[in-house]
């Protein structure tokens, strides 16, 4: 079983109507819908809290400090997506 990286981001100009949440959102049913993903993680800095925002309305949890310095982890599993 491997692991996919891969980043996103949303011009300015439209930002905070949602783009990013529904893109994220579309991706995590996709990926769950993939029988050998039980889990996502994503990562971000703290200081970018538009994306955190993003990954806590898609249901993601803090989970731990992430692979770079200075990043954190947030995921969330196929059981909690389902819900």
């Amino acid at each position: 079983m491997g692991e996919s990286r891969w980043g996103n981001s949303v011009v300015e100009e439209f930002q905070k109507r949602g783009i990013g949440t529904e893109a994220i959102r579309a991706l995590l049913q996709w990926a769950f819908e993939q029988p050998a993903v039980q889990m996502v993680t994503a990562q971000t800095f703290p200081e970018l809290g538009p994306s955190i925002k993003v990954m806590e309305r898609c249901g993601m949890s803090f989970l731990a400090a992430g692979s770079e310095p200075g990043a954190i982890c947030y995921g969330i599993t196929r059981k909690q997506f389902l819900k």
